[in-house]
């Protein structure tokens, strides 16, 4: 029996908010971190800009962009469930 993960790869260039040092520490960090509210990262290919990032699979992509989307109504218990699971994280 296979067992298949579904992973995104996502890439990321500095724009002057952070160093490659300090990406590359904080990647470290994630790459220890299992938590059940937390999407794994796997691996950082970091050769050359932009650097890629292989992590789980983001079904509704990046919280960020979702939380942002207008399409997204989100009434006031769903936002106070999320800021709590973001917090558990």
């Amino acid at each position: 029996r296979k067992l298949y993960l579904i992973l995104s790869v996502n890439f990321y260039t500095f724009s002057g908010t952070m160093t490659s040092k300090a990406f590359l520490e904080e990647a470290s960090i994630m790459k220890a971190l299992v938590h059940p509210n937390l999407i794994r990262l796997y691996a950082v290919c970091t050769t050359e800009e932009p650097y890629y990032i292989v992590c789980e699979f983001m079904k509704n992509g990046s919280l960020l962009v979702y939380l942002r989307n207008e399409k997204n109504q989100l009434n006031l218990k769903c936002l106070i469930d999320i800021g709590a699971q973001v917090a558990n994280g």
